[in-house]
């Protein structure tokens, strides 16, 4: 009975670590694979004024750098979900979906798992239907400011 009593007041005693969808408002860098992106993410989640640094495949030569746009939302227990679009450097559109994501306790960074899916032609529109398939990458993102 005392452990019980110990145990519930030392959990009373912790403070709540809870997030909230400002917590995610500023400049961010995200990084997965061999992607760069720096976007800004505004107090509603909405990816404005972003782009994607698609590194080059070799180190010598500049990447291509695309649009991305999308929604971020932060749940109350410091989980982000939502989706981001962008192209890679053979012009393919590059989905990226957020599940199993955390932000640090000092709200200076998240991590976690994305799934990138790729459309499987260019990024043109031929009027059919397109294709992604994907898999999971680790990623991480800072505040920037």
């Amino acid at each position: 009975m005392r452990k019980a009593i110990f145990i519930t007041g030392l959990m009373a005693a912790l403070p709540a670590w809870s997030c909230n969808q400002g917590d995610l408002t500023g400049r961010w860098n995200l990084f997965y694979d061999d992607f760069s992106c720096l976007m800004t993410v505004q107090p509603d989640g909405r990816v404005t004024a972003g782009q994607c640094l698609h590194l080059a495949e070799d180190p010598d030569k500049a990447g291509s750098r695309d649009p991305v746009r999308g929604r971020l939302k932060m749940q109350a227990d410091c989980r982000v979900t939502g989706k981001l679009n962008t192209t890679d450097r053979d012009n393919r559109k590059v989905r990226l979906s957020f599940g199993q994501t955390r932000m640090t306790g000092d709200l200076a960074a998240l991590h976690g798992i994305v799934y990138v899916a790729r459309g499987e032609g260019s990024g043109i529109d031929i009027g059919s239907p397109e294709t992604f398939s994907g898999d999971y990458a680790n990623f991480s993102a800072v505040l920037v400011d």
